[in-house]
């Protein structure tokens, strides 16, 4: 296992100057992945097929090996059912992209950094949003619990059109973030704004016990009515709900506020380039849960899901 010291400035990411030589040397960049347990099968003695004959180096291709038994002589690359299969780009470079993938760098800079094509870092940006997206489950999107606050709000994303007059084209996303020590979130886009969209929304991503804070937007105006299916539960209502009205005041009298989840819109906002065509937003949004959940080990649990998401 490596040991790597840590920026300080960038809590959870090692410095470039540690990572720098996984980036150039692709015999090195395959020895670390191979180290945190990634291309695990390279260290086996049997062919994983037949069970028969030695997995042996394959002469002239140099990740590949090749089972020794005649009847079989089946060819198995390390890269095998993992994050970096199929792919002509050297797992030195995909490394770098997926490093700075977690700095978060424009796509601009990746270019000058990697020497790659804008389509090639696009395109893995987006397979990096795929895999985050899949090392999360369902309980990294729920929320809240008995006496936590959770703020709710939906918002638009999307710019008007040709910035001209007050036609705005885009998408809805509705979330929720918890005041508690994890500071867990949720966001998911949806169709429209009505109650019955929302309030299944908030039975799937907000446990019972929690209590809403929202602003007056009518289709919340019974989520203190919502009740429990759990006959085990010693309550029949889910959630306690508070509201400030936003025309007059941006914290009611009782401290009942959003703006946690409104800081969340603006750095959701800054991320998300106003132009989605090319990028899928559903991974967007996971992507910004995985980065909550893991903003103090980032490079930690990138190597994480490398290793645990099979393809």
């Amino acid at each position: 296992m490596h040991k790597y010291r840590f920026d300080n400035r960038t809590i959870g990411i090692p410095t470039y100057e540690i990572l720098s030589r996984f980036f150039i040397d692709e015999d090195a960049a395959v020895e670390l992945l191979t180290s945190e347990g990634i291309f695990s099968f390279r260290n086996y003695l049997d062919c994983p097929d037949c069970h028969a004959g030695e997995l042996r180096d394959k002469p002239g291709k140099k990740w590949i090996k090749r089972c020794s038994n005649y009847k079989c002589r089946k060819s198995l690359s390390i890269f095998q059912n993992t994050f970096f299969q199929n792919t002509k780009i050297p797992v030195n470079k995909l490394l770098e992209i997926g490093y700075l993938f977690l700095l978060q760098l424009p796509w601009s800079q990746m270019v000058i950094f990697t020497g790659l094509s804008e389509e090639t870092i696009t395109n893995w940006l987006g397979f990096y949003r795929q895999l985050v997206s899949l090392a999360l489950d369902d309980t990294d999107t729920q929320i809240g619990g008995e006496g936590i606050v959770v703020e709710i709000d939906e918002t638009k994303f999307g710019k008007r059109k040709y910035n001209r007059g007050h036609r705005v084209e885009g998408f809805w996303v509705f979330g929720g973030v918890e005041r508690a020590q994890e500071r867990k979130f949720f966001a998911t886009r949806v169709p429209d704004r009505s109650r019955q969209t929302l309030e299944n929304l908030i039975t799937r991503f907000i446990k019972p016990g929690s209590i809403i804070h929202s602003d007056c937007w009518k289709a919340y105006n019974e989520l203190d009515r919502i009740e429990l299916q759990d006959e085990n539960q010693d309550y029949n209502i889910a959630y306690q709900h508070k509201t400030v009205n936003h025309s007059t005041e941006f914290v009611a009298k009782d401290g009942t506020h959003t703006n946690s989840i409104e800081a969340t819109w603006w750095a959701l906002k800054r991320y998300i380039p106003k132009k989605c065509d090319n990028i899928d937003i559903d991974e967007c949004l996971l992507e910004h849960v995985w980065r909550r959940k893991n903003h103090n080990n980032l490079w930690k649990m990138l190597l994480v899901a490398f290793r645990n998401i099979r393809y």
